[in-house]
């Protein structure tokens, strides 16, 4: 289960990324465009991993629900509608466990290019 957890968020991260995508954008548009390069950092907290993993698990969660929703649905102004309150509930997610979008997904994409950042955050994973 510890082990799937990154790679179903990864998966999650995928298929929602229409959702995702656009409130993160949106978040983030008062940011400037040159954080945009920054590499993410490679040195994460427990306590940030903790919060990381937390919100993962949510996310991973609320994707299923809501793909499972938008897949009934055959009218696409449903479809979006849909996608834009998976998105919300998502993004609320996040922050409720105490991280930017920003930082969420910095931290995905370190843990994807590094293994023991992933088995850290699998750690926090009861």
């Amino acid at each position: 289960m510890k082990r799937k957890l990154l790679a179903s968020v990864a998966f999650a991260l995928w298929t929602a990324s229409p959702v995702i995508g656009i409130s993160a954008v949106q978040a983030q548009s008062t940011q400037p465009q040159q954080s945009e390069q920054t590499a993410p950092a490679t040195s994460y907290s427990d306590t940030q991993l903790e919060e990381y993993a937390a919100a993962a698990v949510e996310v991973r969660d609320l994707n299923v629900k809501w793909q499972k929703r938008a897949q009934k649905s055959a009218n696409p102004a449903e479809v979006q509608k849909i996608r834009q309150q998976a998105s919300a509930e998502m993004v609320q997610a996040i922050r409720d466990e105490g991280l930017s979008i920003k930082e969420y997904n910095e931290i995905t994409q370190a843990a994807l290019q590094n293994p023991e950042l992933s088995e850290r955050i699998n750690s926090f994973v009861e």
